[in-house]
């Protein structure tokens, strides 16, 4: 009898009978249960739950969390290592599921900010290597209501608003951190403290028109001066009077697919108006400022269909960007920008959410700043010491990043930039900057 019995408890330990427990290693046992949690769009896997009960009734809350970590390696102004973060909570509201408001929403985004500004304190440049670094403080950046008309061909939106988020924006070109791959520098420096975008929004009216289907014409008006980060403490320093002037912008985009191949084309204007000192000599004022700039955007390859159940077409591939600019060169700090790149979304096989890309910005002085008379320490933008206006020319800066989705509600960007001519100048040495960002969705 004695020689069954290992037998028999090796087969009941394999095929238990039905009510048994199956034995399990600790390490599997513990990966089942993180695998939900793991699995889960967001940290605290949708709110424990209240998530989707209030999603139900048309309120949608989301919190997340950027970190990043940056050190210069050579040039700039200093090498060293700082540290910036981002804290930012919005609320979703769809009014009428709320209340029965037909195609009205509400929207709201607050922010807090902390750490130091890796281009200001160790390299100088005017495309700031961080577009979630600026002034420590708790402030809003939207406060608005939208409502929608005419099946959604129409939608008009009134409050507190940020451009960044609706203008001048590449698609493929919005995966980089420096931030003149999303708000350009051209309009960064052109517009009395950067204008109304991140981390500063503006009150303003925003209308977007879909007159047909591949066209989409927006326009908006906000006002033209958002103060500066330390002055416009929390977002609601709002002065809507003609001294302080207003921003006119609007873009026409055209979307269009060839051979399965999405594509976009942009053509934008904007006007500032209200009197400001000329660049090029500090004692006469002009009236109104100006700029236009295109952006294309067009997916070069197509990975193989990879959703088979809902024949969707793979979003994986090759995809480049390309914006340009001008600006007249009497009161803007650039009269010439441009900028392109590339991502590859899935360039790992496994990796189907991953994104890699290598972007190039080049930013070109405006002979009005560079004439003997300019005042350099009155631009707008970061300048360094002892530089003087005739010693400036033009910047540059290359990107490389990878975007690593690690879990639904976990990115890891690791990011290189190499800035040429940081402060548009020569007097300033090259700057070889690394960085990782971690974003986390709770």
């Amino acid at each position: 009898m004695k020689k069954y019995i290992l037998p028999l408890l090796f087969l009941f330990t394999v095929f238990p009978l039905r009510g048994d427990p199956i034995l399990i290693s600790e390490p599997e046992l513990t990966v089942r249960k993180f695998k939900p949690w793991l699995e889960s769009d967001t940290l605290t896997e949708d709110w424990l739950g209240y998530g989707k009960r209030l999603e139900e009734r048309g309120i949608n809350i989301g919190f997340s969390t950027v970190n990043e970590v940056w050190g210069n390696t050579m040039g700039g102004i200093q090498r060293g290592c700082v540290t910036t973060s981002l804290l930012q909570g919005a609320t979703a509201v769809d009014l009428e599921k709320l209340m029965g408001w037909k195609g009205a929403s509400f929207y709201s985004r607050w922010l807090y900010l902390y750490g130091q500004d890796p281009a200001a304190n160790l390299v100088g440049n005017i495309f700031t290597v961080s577009n979630i670094a600026g002034y420590s403080t708790f402030r809003n950046i939207d406060l608005w209501i939208e409502q929608k008309l005419v099946d959604d061909k129409v939608a008009l939106r009134v409050g507190q608003l940020e451009a960044d988020s609706d203008f001048a924006i590449s698609e493929y070109g919005a995966i980089f951190i420096n931030s003149t791959f999303g708000w350009p520098a051209f309009l960064y420096t052109s517009i009395p403290n950067g204008g109304p975008n991140y981390p500063v929004g503006a009150p303003g009216v925003y209308l977007k028109l879909k007159p047909i289907e591949p066209l989409t014409l927006k326009f908006a008006v906000y006002q033209g001066n958002v103060f500066a980060q330390n002055v416009n403490n929390h977002g609601f320093t709002w002065d809507l009077s003609a001294d302080n002037g207003f921003l006119y912008m609007s873009e026409a985009c055209y979307q269009y697919e060839e051979y399965a191949m999405p594509g976009q084309v942009k053509a934008g204007a904007w006007f500032l108006t209200g009197s400001m000192p000329s660049v090029n000599n500090p004692n006469t004022t002009v009236w109104g400022n100006t700029g236009y700039y295109g952006i294309i955007d067009q997916m070069l390859y197509r990975s193989p269909c990879c959703h088979e159940q809902s024949h969707k077409l793979s979003d994986e591939g090759l995809g480049v960007f390309g914006r340009v600019s001008y600006e007249p060169s009497d009161r803007n700090f650039m009269d010439f920008y441009c900028d392109t790149g590339f991502d590859y979304k899935g360039l790992i096989p496994t990796r189907h959410n991953d994104i890699f890309g290598i972007g190039f910005a080049y930013g070109q002085v405006s002979n009005g700043m560079r004439s003997p008379q300019a005042d350099v320490g009155g631009n707008p933008t970061f300048t360094p010491p002892d530089v003087t206006a005739t010693s400036l020319n033009y910047e540059m800066a290359f990107e490389t990043s990878y975007v690593a989705q690690v879990t639904p509600w976990m990115v890891l960007q690791p990011d290189l930039q190499y800035i040429i001519h940081p402060g548009a100048t020569s007097q300033v040495g090259n700057a070889l900057v690394v960085g990782l960002r971690a974003t986390v969705n709770f």
